[in-house]
């Protein structure tokens, strides 16, 4: 069930309305219907996985807490880690990894070869990580284990955020799944605002982009100069308005219920350098690598080489987290070295205007996105070879009028302008008037219904 969709138009009023009837004590019931519900739209049989994750890592975190063996307490915490991971390499890596091992030593797949057959589970990157990391945290006594199964079984199938975040820390969710909600004016407003925003960077922003964009990366080899800029740069806002609408969308129907969910994007792209925009983009994703990862081999405390080459080791894994191909994982070094580059260039204190660096960062940051976005390594180098050389045309992009462009970018700034003027949270949206915010709100209301594309497109992050 999708955001952008007529389905969930009718399953969320329904949902939020029953759960202000509802009684506290029978609230995590049936939000827990409510995200088995939702999930089941995709793919029932995939519940399956999400349960199993929710028994082992439940039983896990129980066992992790209540024993007094080290050895125990490991065991449980690797059988965490081995389902989690397993499950994720099964359904998402399999088939890429002995493709490539076979194409080692073969030039074909042997006669009668056959990849398995399965479809990716939505979301499965997010809440195995999810679980994961609730079962490390209690084995590091941060956390005490969750006994109530029905409240651990929401912590991780909470269906605002199951499919694309943020990855939610249980010492942060679970609190307030339990606690008796006492929900203000303010909630309303602040959610419905961010819902309303989040549809719009989707469906009028990003929907828009991916005409374009789409185009010009599925026929990449048909275009050189221009439309090349125009396809890179277009899906540089179109991942992040796709990706920070669907966070927009998720923490506003939180909100709604009293539950503030972790923020995952703070307008990363008017970070000054590379080190800036790790804080300011998918904020969840690097905590988590940086908290499970990163400091467990060594974080700062080890020699600088050492450091460097960490820092390499988790970029690339978190590029490859993304999805089962190399761009991917080429994508996450090419941020791991960017970020090696400013760790050493630091020490020197250049002084770079600000304005100069956010451009900078900008290009880099757009140019990285195009190894994101491409089907094969050599469709990214014929890209980056042809974007300026030769300058030109090279065929003009199907559809993209000077009306649409001119749209494109001034929907773009309104964005930014929203952005700058009430941050990234909305926290200073009740601050105005009540006649401004309704303009406010009215007038994105009738850009989406005026401008909006509704296709129902998946969001791109559904796909990891």
């Amino acid at each position: 069930m999708l955001f952008n969709s007529l389905e969930f138009a009718l399953f969320l009023p329904v949902i939020l309305i029953l759960f202000h009837i509802v009684p506290q004590r029978g609230r995590w019931g049936l939000l827990l219907g409510a995200s088995f519900l939702f999930y089941s739209f995709w793919r029932p049989a995939y519940l399956i996985l999400i349960v199993t994750s929710i028994i082992v890592d439940y039983i896990a975190g129980i066992r992790i807490e209540s024993s007094n063996s080290e050895r125990t307490k490991k065991l449980f915490l690797y059988l965490s880690i081995v389902t989690n991971i397993g499950l994720l390499f099964f359904f998402k890596y399999f088939n890429f990894l002995s493709g490539s091992l076979l194409g080692l030593f073969t030039d074909a797949y042997p006669q009668g070869y056959k990849f398995i057959d399965v479809l990716l589970p939505v979301g499965i990157s997010f809440y195995t990580f999810q679980t994961m990391g609730y079962t490390i945290d209690v084995y590091r006594r941060k956390l005490k284990a969750e006994r109530h199964l029905g409240y651990f079984a929401l912590y991780v199938s909470f269906f605002p955020q199951l499919v694309a975040g943020p990855i939610e820390r249980a010492g942060h969710l679970l609190p307030q799944l339990r606690t008796k909600k006492h929900i203000e004016s303010d909630d309303f407003l602040i959610g419905i605002s961010r819902i309303i925003f989040g549809l719009f960077k989707k469906v009028v922003i990003a929907d828009r982009l991916a005409l374009f964009s789409d185009e010009v990366f599925s026929h990449a080899t048909a275009y050189s100069g221009l439309p090349l800029i125009i396809g890179v740069v277009f899906f540089t806002f179109q991942i992040y308005c796709d990706f920070s609408g669907y966070t927009d969308i998720a923490l506003g129907i939180a909100r709604m219920m009293g539950i503030r969910l972790l923020e995952n994007f703070k307008s990363p792209y008017i970070a000054h350098n590379i080190n800036e925009f790790w804080r300011r983009w998918h904020i969840s994703l690097s905590a988590w690598f940086k908290d499970y990862l990163y400091i467990p081999i060594g974080g700062n405390r080890i020699s600088i080489p050492r450091k460097y080459l960490n820092l390499a080791i988790v970029f690339a894994l978190s590029g490859f987290w993304h999805g089962a191909n190399w761009t991917f994982m080429i994508w996450g070094l090419i941020h791991g070295v960017m970020i090696i580059l400013w760790n050493i260039l630091k020490p020197f204190n250049l002084k770079i205007p600000r304005f100069l660096g956010v451009v900078i960062t900008f290009t880099l940051v757009s140019l990285a996105w195009i190894f994101f976005r491409a089907d094969s390594l050599f469709e990214a180098c014929y890209i980056l070879k042809n974007i300026v050389s030769p300058l030109s045309w090279g065929g003009f992009l199907p559809g993209l009028t000077l009306t649409e462009l001119v749209l494109s970018f001034v929907f773009i700034a309104l964005m930014g302008l929203i952005h700058l003027k009430f941050e990234t949270d909305l926290s200073k949206f009740t601050t105005i008037k009540p006649m401004q915010r309704v303009f406010i709100l009215s007038a994105l209301v009738v850009i989406i219904f005026c401008f909006g594309i509704f296709n129902e497109n998946q969001f791109i992050y559904f796909q990891f």
